[in-house]
């Protein structure tokens, strides 16, 4: 299957204290030392992305594992995918393979895609892709997994959401790339069902 992979980086899910100034990160230190798995699971952000310190991602494996000893949800989600090394989104011609997170929709083809919408909470830009079918997805994974999908359906009408900030790229070009792609794909991919091997197509009464 040829297609483009975006490599994964990492979930970022909210940084819960200000800033990137020294002293918000000064701030954010402290608690993390003082045993605060959010502000733990933030430092770890900072040191994966670089976001006012130099990238180090030894540093930033330590302080989530801090977090997710603690039970820390965010902080387990964002170790697992750390040490995942898959493309966390692959878009090809008959669909997309996501990846990039632990609740992610795995394979879908372009033509169960409806629609493909921006969505943003808490100041993170999200991509939601409507599907035909959403129950199919919110039936994937184990209990808590389709727990979570159905949390996002109820929020944002789609099971399934694409951040940006899990991948190499800003959320512009995550959007643009995957509306080319569903451009390009999805209405051939329709066009096929729709119409015989033959190429003749059934009108429908208008």
């Amino acid at each position: 299957m040829w297609g483009v992979g975006v490599k994964l980086v990492m979930v970022v899910v909210g940084l819960s204290m200000a800033g990137t100034q020294p002293s918000g990160l000064d701030a954010l230190r402290g608690k993390a030392e003082q045993g605060d798995a959010a502000a733990q699971n933030d430092l770890g952000v900072y040191y994966t992305n670089g976001n006012g310190v130099a990238k180090n991602e030894a540093v930033a494996a330590k302080w989530y594992r801090k977090a997710a000893d603690q039970g820390y949800a965010t902080a387990q989600n964002n170790l697992g995918v750390f040490f995942d090394k898959k493309p966390g989104l692959v878009l090809a011609a008959n669909g997309f393979v996501d990846n990039a997170s632990a609740v992610a929709a795995g394979f879908v083809p372009w033509s169960k895609v409806t629609d493909v919408q921006t969505f943003q909470v808490a100041r993170q830009e999200m991509l939601i892709v409507m599907v035909g079918d959403p129950e199919r997805y919110m039936r994937r994974g184990n209990a808590l997994k389709q727990a979570i999908n159905r949390a996002n359906f109820k929020l944002c009408g789609s099971p399934i959401a694409i951040s940006s900030n899990a991948l190499k790229i800003g959320f512009d070009e995550l959007s643009s790339l995957f509306k080319s792609y569903w451009s390009k794909y999805g209405h051939a991919d329709q066009h096929a069902q729709a119409c015989g091997p033959d190429n003749t197509c059934n009108e429908q009464p208008t």
